[in-house]
């Protein structure tokens, strides 16, 4: 018994926690890992957002089409031959294509029938191509262009397509600033949940801090007390959401990882970015849904796969070639 006695005594005491210490099992850190990994994807996706509504903006505005809606076939095969000639020899003009009278026919198919020929009905014939010039002198150019082209044929004009698509690049680049909208609102609800929690814990502590008083400690050693544990556990949940969001933005949980988007578009990733756009813009060009309006239900469902493929390797393209 007297043993016993000795050894309660010998024991020594050891004091928990003044803070229990929760800081896997509490549910602050995993609150803010996933406000934290939220605003990594909402971020990503405003950057994205943006860069895509610049890369639109700049594709759009340097390409234009050449529109001729002559009735006489001859006279418009003759418009035509005259209009390329006269791009070719304009400064900034390139990558000249006379949209193909197949090409016209898969097009108008879906509302004239697959049946049409394009001698059946009087088609306006049609001429892509760049038109790269300085923003201050742009309108002027174009309407240069244009005169030229309506002394070749009166029923001739310019299109550019920076009047259709410019609406749709505001649309884009809208939508990536309410991203970044997103993400102020994410950061705001952090620093709430964040307030909350420390609320909450001098609430719950409140005895705790009443004996702290008694034995002499002040607020400000109380508040270091409690501002250390939320840091360190807002810290904690951060960095896991943060890490969490780097790798999906990455990419590191792709399960295809060895496709090569540059080999999907028939290029090496030594390609220049005009390269990679003019091959994006040939490869749609040929396999684009449009295209083949009216053929069989299996070439139209091949097609819009082999679409979503090359839209999806250049996506992937311009993402790393962000980093």
């Amino acid at each position: 018994m007297a043993r016993a006695q000795t050894d309660n005594q010998a024991r020594s005491y050891t004091p928990g926690s003044l803070l229990p210490q929760g800081r896997i099992t509490g549910p602050m850190p995993w609150v803010i890992a996933i406000m934290m990994f939220l605003t990594v994807l909402a971020t990503a996706a405003g950057l994205a957002l943006d860069h895509a509504a610049r890369t639109l903006s700049a594709d759009i505005s340097d390409r234009i089409t050449i529109q001729i809606a002559e009735a006489d076939g001859e006279a418009r095969g003759r418009a035509v031959r005259r209009i390329v000639t006269l791009l070719e020899e304009t400064e900034g003009a390139g990558n000249i294509e006379v949209v193909s009278e197949s090409e016209l026919s898969a097009q108008l198919a879906p509302w004239f029938g697959s049946d049409m020929q394009i001698s059946d009905i009087p088609v306006p014939a049609l001429v892509d191509a760049d038109f790269v010039t300085d923003e201050a002198q742009r309108e002027t150019r174009l309407a240069a262009l244009d005169k030229a082209v309506k002394a070749i044929n009166p029923q001739a004009r310019v299109e550019p397509h920076a009047n259709y698509l410019t609406p749709l690049a505001r649309l884009v680049g809208a939508i990536g600033f309410l991203s970044f909208g997103v993400v102020a609102l994410m950061a705001i609800a952090s620093g709430a949940v964040v307030v909350l929690a420390a609320r909450g814990a001098h609430a719950t502590h409140r005895g705790t801090i009443d004996i702290m008083h008694m034995l002499g400690a002040t607020d400000a050693q109380v508040v270091r007390l409690f501002q250390r544990r939320m840091m360190l556990d807002a810290l904690f949940g951060a960095v896991i959401g943060l890490l969490i969001g780097h790798a999906f933005d990455r990419d590191w949980f792709r399960l295809r990882r060895h496709e090569d988007p540059y080999a999907e578009l028939g290029l090496t990733a030594e390609a220049s970015d005009a390269e990679i756009d003019q091959a994006w813009r040939r490869l749609m060009s040929q396999y684009h849904p449009d295209k083949v309006a009216g053929a069989a239900p299996e070439l139209r469902e091949q097609a819009d796969r082999r679409a979503r493929a090359i839209n999806a390797a250049y996506d992937r393209i311009r993402v790393l070639r962000r980093r």
